[in-house]
């Protein structure tokens, strides 16, 4: 509250409830992120997990990955940004160290200040694994990678309140990974904050250009190569808003 009195990181006419609220609508986002994973991977059933839940980090090792690199798009005051990070690193902290995921993360803010303002969070927080970038998405540059690469990378891309396609979105992984193509085994899910009444039909699908819909029946074992999934944030009775994820397991051309 004091430094967004100083240069807006938020609305400055938002209170302390209204931005206690914005990380808690954080929370249940990463929360749904392994609903997510379930109707796209075919599992039976569907349930929202929470951060402690041990299925979170049970789902995310079906994936057999050896790490894990979240991207946030201009995270402005860090909301999801340094959320989901705090959420991702106790969910894969619930794995066994040996078969634990390494998690990095890059928080990606265009503006000079809001960038100051991240890296003493960082700072103060004590947050390892976890850098900013001072640049927009589409100066973004390819990133130092001295990780072993022993096993398949999981990619998280979040977005919220920007309005980029995936096109866009994928445009710029190709910048910041220095790839072309997503390796054996790699994966991209990009998630987007969308309001909580939305349906994903074909018109939001040409909007955002979005792989299809994810079909309502999937065999397990056999999910869809690329497709989409909008889930509920929240209870599902009253949800605070949705969870749109495009997930790649190949990157289509864009050329």
């Amino acid at each position: 509250m004091r430094w967004n009195r100083q240069f807006n990181l938020v609305s400055r006419s938002l209170g302390e409830l209204d931005i206690m609220g914005l990380i808690h609508q954080s929370l249940d986002a990463a929360g749904s992120i392994p609903d997510l994973l379930v109707q796209i991977s075919g599992d039976s059933g569907s349930r929202l997990f929470g951060p402690g839940d041990e299925s979170v980090s049970a789902n995310i090792e079906r994936f057999d990955i050896s790490r894990v690199i979240y991207l946030d798009i201009g995270s402005g005051a860090g909301i999801p940004g340094l959320v989901w990070h705090r959420w991702l690193r106790e969910a894969l902290q619930k794995k066994p160290a040996s078969a634990r995921p390494l998690l990095r993360t890059i928080l990606i803010e265009p503006k000079r200040k809001r960038a100051w303002f991240l890296q003493r969070v960082v700072r103060q927080l004590e947050l390892d694994g976890i850098e900013v970038w001072n640049r927009r998405w589409e100066d973004a540059t390819a990133f130092e990678d001295s990780s072993q690469r022993d096993g398949s990378t999981y990619w998280i891309v979040s977005l919220k309140a920007l309005k980029l396609t995936d096109r866009a979105v994928i445009a710029g992984w190709r910048r910041v990974s220095g790839l072309s193509q997503l390796g054996e085994g790699d994966r991209l899910l990009i998630c987007r904050f969308r309001p909580p009444s939305e349906h994903l039909g074909p018109a939001l699908i040409r909007e955002i250009g979005l792989p299809p819909a994810a079909p309502i029946s999937i065999v397990a074992g056999d999910p869809p190569a690329n497709t989409s999934v909008l889930v509920p944030c929240g209870s599902r009775t009253d949800p605070v808003a949705s969870l749109l994820g495009s997930w790649y397991s190949y990157l289509p051309d864009l050329e």
